[in-house]
């Protein structure tokens, strides 16, 4: 009896969604659209956070010692450096190397510092960040360290990029947003119009008997097919189009002089977003399909 009653439901969800196809394409264009602009966010997202996170590691933070920095001051700073979870790696600079750095860089003139005291240089600490968002706690912390006189990192570029993720995702949210409250609007006049269509067929069921549950859930299903059709092709179109960019911007490029900022040093491949993409996608397509269903079978129906 059951499974009749599960195929009745399947039965009555199809015949509705064919009866009014021009509804049910908008529903299903509606909700397709709002599912492939928040996934095109999503993905921004996330390819704009990874990209602060390796801006954040090169060039790396520098910490800038005394000159005279003694072998406990040393040790001290690097037991901190080997045991923060925030820390990437680190190496050390001497003197004598940052001397030998600093004369390379120079090329033809580096006789000028043949006689200079490369005692008086300081010790560097070349530190790289997991997460850039605590690269400021990490400055105050390594700051109190005796010895530590001065900290650089390209703290501007980590601001702008931070402020652009935090745009991105505001942006995301809003447009999702507008596009959920017009997908659940034109859901539930799918349903709407579908009920009044039925508003004779629907009293002859009541008075023979029909629960609630029974004629409410083909209206239910009818709004979750729609959702899953929306995020299968929305799915499909983001992965196409992510795909197709991949490609082009990755791998196609043989060399770059961007440095950090090439596209092959920070976007993500598609691999590592994919099946979750979907999933989350598919689950908010039958989300906002049933939600917009229930809502409107609720009014609709006065049972």
């Amino acid at each position: 009896m059951k499974l009749r009653k599960i195929l009745t439901t399947v039965r009555d969800s199809l015949l509705n969604i064919i009866r009014h196809p021009l509804i049910t394409l908008a529903s299903v264009t509606t909700v397709t659209l709002m599912l492939l602009l928040m996934g095109v966010f999503i993905v921004v997202s996330l390819n704009a956070g990874n990209l602060v996170k390796v801006v954040a590691q090169q060039p790396p933070v520098e910490v800038w010692c005394d000159a005279k920095l003694t072998a406990q001051q040393q040790q001290d700073i690097s037991a901190y450096l080997t045991a923060d979870s925030n820390v990437l790696s680190f190496t050390m600079l001497t003197p004598e190397e940052n001397y030998e750095q600093l004369k390379a860089s120079m090329g033809e003139a580096q006789a000028a510092l043949d006689n200079f005291d490369y005692a008086k240089l300081p010790y560097v600490y070349q530190v790289k960040l997991q997460d850039p968002d605590l690269a400021d706690q990490f400055v105050a912390q390594i700051k109190a360290f005796p010895g530590v006189t001065q900290v650089d990192m390209a703290e501007s570029v980590m601001q702008k990029l931070t402020r652009i993720i935090n745009l991105v995702n505001a942006g995301t949210l809003l447009a999702f947003a507008i596009l959920l409250v017009i997908s659940l609007f034109i859901i539930a006049n799918m349903v709407r119009i579908s009920v009044f269509s039925r508003a004779e067929e629907i009293n002859i069921m009541k008075y023979v008997g029909a629960t609630n549950a029974y004629i409410r859930w083909p209206y239910i299903l009818e709004g979750t097919l729609i959702g899953t059709v929306g995020a299968l092709i929305s799915s499909g179109l983001v992965y196409a189009i992510y795909q197709w960019l991949y490609q082009r911007v990755v791998g196609g490029q043989s060399s770059s002089d961007l440095g950090v900022l090439a596209p092959r040093n920070f976007v993500l491949p598609l691999s590592n977003l994919a099946w979750i993409f979907i999933l989350v996608n598919l689950a908010l397509g039958v989300l906002i399909g049933a939600a917009g269903s229930a809502m409107s079978v609720r009014k609709y129906i006065k049972v």
